[in-house]
């Protein structure tokens, strides 16, 4: 696979650049989205998760909810009401995004058939 490229978002401070690698998780806040890195931190960003969906490499990220998109390589478990990121957050998975979920995932091997 080829290296991921940094993607340039804008926040209330000005433009910075974010690698997709060292994102765990998005999650909406309002119009903006907070976004969520592999060193704990978190940045607010002044785009919606669409424009993540848009930006980020669909082989990596999985919307799974209205209000979240993950970095699938950072799912350590999955039930079907919520996924269990390698930091152990717990991010629920939305009833219209279930199905598409648990066969990504499945396709991917992170669960087995449930």
């Amino acid at each position: 696979m080829e290296p991921i490229l940094p993607i340039i978002v804008n926040t209330p401070e000005g433009k910075r650049k974010i690698n997709p690698d060292e994102i765990m998780y998005l999650r909406a806040e309002g119009k903006r989205t907070e976004v969520n890195l592999k060193n704990s931190s978190s940045i607010i960003v002044n785009h919606n998760l669409r424009w993540f969906e848009d930006h980020l490499p669909e082989e990596y990220f999985i919307r799974i909810h209205r209000s979240f998109i993950i970095n699938i390589s950072q799912v350590s478990a999955f039930t079907a009401n919520k996924v269990i990121l390698s930091h152990k957050q717990k991010i629920p998975v939305g009833r219209c995004y279930r199905k598409g979920a648990k066969e990504r995932l499945q396709s991917l091997q992170f669960i087995d058939d449930v």
